[in-house]
Formats: C-alpha cells, structure tokens, sequence
C-alpha cells in the first residue's frame, strides 16, 4: 500500500486499490471490439522470469480480421468510474510485448474541458494528429520495459495544455506488471521499490544467463 507521503507523488492505477499485498484488476474492465468475446483473454499469471504477478493480455482468434487492437483493458471501469482526473503529467508502465504489436492509449482532458487521445503504439515510426487523437511510435525491447509517458509535453505538441488524465487503456497482446501516474519524471532508483522496474531486469538477466 502506498504511504501517504507517497500518495503526494504517484497514483498507482494497476493493481488499484491494493489491499494485503494481493494482485488483481480491481477498476478495470477488459473489452473486445467485436460481437464475439472469444477472440481475446485477460489472464492474471505469475511470469515465469521475473516470479511475480501480472496482468497478460491476448488475442486468442486465428482470424485474420483480429487485431491487436480488438482486445484491451482499460480503466477505469466506465460502469463504477468517471474518470481519473490525476493532474499527473507522467504515465508510467510495466510492459512486455509477446511477440506481436501491442499499444497504450491514455485520454486526457484540456483547460478547455476537451478530451484528446495519445496512443503510443508498436506498428508505426510516424507522429501524427487527426480527430483529437495523437499517435506516437511506442518502441519496445525483448523482455521487461518501463515506458515513461509525458502528456503535459504531448499536448503542447498540439497547442493544448495539459489538465488531467482521465482513463488508460493497454492492448494486447502483452503482459503489465504496473501502471502508475507520477508528478514528475523519476529515475529508477527514486521510486518506491515495488514500483522499481531495476529488480525486474535483474532477475531477466540472471534468467538468461542460467538459460
């Protein structure tokens, strides 16, 4: 559980709402696109490396007309939650990518009350807004990442000004071990141990160099 000095600086969202060291998806809500529920699969599992809990996120359908991005959780839960409204300018996450492209979509509000879109996504190089909605490349190394995401300087990059997040959705095919919003960009070393994604890549490496 977070402390209340640490409650000044991070809103964790995954696991949200941590009570006695458990794990789950409390506030969060996994969806399809499609009529058919059985093209995709949200599973909490113990990753096999890094001997910890996390969330994994599949397209389970042979189709073709699948995508990665027919399957998804988000947060929060629509039918418990309105928004957020983290004034966090930071969204940091967890993520694994399992061989296939994957993405992350934060909506965030304006000072004018309007709610724009950053998805940072694995299947383009390009930068680009249309419809309120800013895409970025989303680069991913093999194994463990901790993607760092600043959408105060994304929004000035489209003439808006940063107010608060308001809900975040992951696709498939990955696995996220934590989502959380911070007041400010942090190395490493300066967040809460159990926020660290340093002992992750330790226990990685150690995994391969047994392997």
């Amino acid at each position: 559980m977070a402390t209340a000095k640490e409650l000044q600086h991070f809103l964790e969202v995954l696991p949200y709402g941590e009570e006695n060291n458990s794990f789950g998806l409390v506030g969060w809500q996994w969806c399809t696109t499609t009529d058919d529920p059985n093209v995709g699969q949200v599973s909490l599992i113990e990753d096999a490396v890094i001997k910890d809990s996390v969330v994994e996120v599949m397209v389970v359908s042979c189709a073709p007309e699948v995508k990665s991005r027919n399957v998804f959780i988000k947060f929060p839960d629509e039918k418990t939650f309105t928004g957020i409204g983290s004034s966090f300018p930071i969204a940091n996450l967890q993520l694994k990518t399992i061989g296939m492209e994957t993405g992350v979509e934060i909506s965030c509000k304006s000072d004018k009350g309007d709610i724009y879109t950053i998805l940072a996504v694995t299947s383009t190089s390009l930068c680009k807004f249309k419809d309120n909605q800013l895409t970025i490349p989303l680069v991913l190394v093999d194994g463990w990442n901790r993607i760092c995401i600043d959408m105060e300087h994304m929004m000035s990059t489209i003439g808006q000004k940063f107010v608060s997040a308001e809900g975040i959705k992951v696709y498939s095919c990955c696995r996220v071990r934590r989502i959380f919003f911070s007041d400010s960009q942090y190395d490493d070393w300066e967040l809460p141990y159990r926020l660290r994604v340093l002992p992750i890549l330790e226990k990685q490496f150690k995994e391969i160099q047994r392997a």
